[in-house]
Formats: C-alpha cells, sequence, structure tokens
C-alpha cells in the first residue's frame, strides 16, 4: 500500500504557533514531524512506497531522502478553492476543500496505475509509530475503508483506502462521521481505529502540551527539549489557545 502525504509549505507551517514560537522555529518543528512521519512509514513493511504532494523545495529535498515520489500540487479547481501557491490546509472550509483536491488528486493517479490501496494521512503526526502503521494495515479490509480519528476533535488523521478511490477525500469538521457515512452508502462498514500516537496533530499550544505528555522518543519531542521549547511551554502565563478543529 502508498502513502499519500500532502505537505505545504514550510515557510507558512504551523501558523496557529506563532505567539509561542517564531518562524525559524515552526519550519524546524514542521521539518522534525515529515521526519518522524516518513521514518515511521519506511520502516512498515507494508507500505510499498511514499507518495508527497508539495511545491516546496525544501520539502522536496528532505522527502527525497525518504525515496519519496513527488507529484506537484493541482491547480485549483474553482475559485471556491485555494489559489495555486497556497498552503494545502489553510485555515476553514476553503482550505480543507484545497485538501481534498490534493488527496483526490493523487487517489485517482495512484490507482490509474493499478494500485490497490492508498494510505492518506497528514505530515503532523510527531508520534506515529511503525506499530501504528502496521495495526492499520491489519484491520484493513479489502475493499475497504479504515480511519483513525483525531483524539482531540471529530477529524481524520489517517485513512486507508481500498480500492484508492472508493470514496471521495473529505476531509475536514467532523470528517470522521463523514467518511463513516460515506463508506456506508457505498455499502461498507468502515472500520475506526481509536490509536493515541496518530490521534495527535499538533496545531496548537495545547497538542505540544499533550505532545509532551506522551512517551519520548520522536525526532519533535527531542527538538522541543533541545531548542528550549518545552521549557517555555511551562512557564506561567503561556496563552492555551485551545484544541481547534483540523483535519
Amino acid at each position: 500500500m502508498k502513502a499519500v502525504i500532502p505537505i505545504k509549505g514550510l515557510a507558512r507551517a504551523k501558523q496557529r504557533l506563532a505567539p509561542l514560537l517564531s518562524a525559524t522555529e515552526r519550519r524546524a518543528l514542521m521539518a522534525h514531524m515529515i521526519d518522524d512521519v516518513l521514518t515511521a512509514l519506511v520502516r512498515c513493511p507494508g507500505i510499498t512506497g511514499l507518495v508527497v504532494i508539495s511545491d516546496d523545495p525544501a520539502v522536496r529535498a528532505q522527502v527525497r531522502g525518504y525515496g519519496a515520489r513527488i507529484l506537484a500540487e493541482p491547480l485549483a479547481e474553482n475559485d471556491f478553492e485555494c489559489q495555486p501557491g497556497e498552503p494545502l490546509s489553510s485555515p476553514g472550509v476553503q482550505g480543507f476543500a484545497r485538501l481534498n483536491q490534493v488527496y483526490a488528486m493523487a487517489a485517482k493517479i495512484l490507482a490509474g496505475e493499478g494500485e490497490k490501496g492508498i494510505l492518506m494521512l497528514p505530515a503532523d503526526l510527531p508520534c506515529l509509530g511503525e506499530a501504528d502503521i502496521a495495526e492499520i494495515l491489519k484491520v484493513h479490509d479489502e475493499p475497504g475503508v479504515t480511519i483513525v480519528p483525531a483524539t482531540a476533535d471529530g477529524g481524520t488523521n489517517a485513512m486507508a483506502l481500498s480500492p484508492p478511490e472508493i470514496i471521495a477525500p473529505a476531509f475536514g469538521e467532523q470528517s470522521g462521521q463523514r467518511h463513516c457515512a460515506m463508506a456506508g452508502a457505498k455499502g461498507i462498514k468502515a472500520r475506526v481505529l481509536t490509536l493515541p500516537g496518530p490521534g495527535l496533530d499538533v496545531d496548537t499550544v495545547d497538542d505540544l502540551l499533550a505532545l509532551m505528555e506522551l512517551p519520548p522518543g520522536s525526532a519533535t519531542r527531542g527538538f522541543l527539549e533541545d531548542s528550549g521549547i518545552a521549557e517555555r511551554l511551562l512557564r506561567p502565563g503561556v496563552a492555551r489557545t485551545g484544541r481547534q478543529v483540523v483535519a
């Protein structure tokens, strides 16, 4: 099964963390999360290849080190979606429409090449482990839809699809329920896995705090500690942004 990972430009990554982290720190944070996600994927025997969608030269250079195939971002289909060059997952419905367009493009390409299944997931899952991916693949049926929901909200943090276009990607607010309903409409009962590692995606200060409460071992966790960000998080007066709805 191929893994499909959209990655927006590092220069605009994690802007909701701007009150706490500098632009340089946000870039480094995102780069470490990319390393964590791709490392877990390449270590899992069931993943036969990585497909990254990004136009960012720095991202492309980084993922080539993992043997990833790189696809260019598609042109926007209409005025509702982001224009070319805008981030893949900018806040709001418009950003999710763009993200879904990107996932759909990759699914169409891979289906046309004869792939029987794909795993869609973002690059901001620093606690994703090889065992998590193996568990997803173990329970996944063909044909089938397998979903790992976000721990903090109703989003979807990973989704396996066999065949790749069995349902359309519909990431966004409460997308876990939406994906399940879409699978049901096709006569398929979606499998839902609750996994703490891939259940945590990082977008807010609260997400960083949650990451610090999980067992150490990720490159992202090491970066937070070595950079002094972890210490800064615990200082009195640090604003808590709360958990915001993400894909």
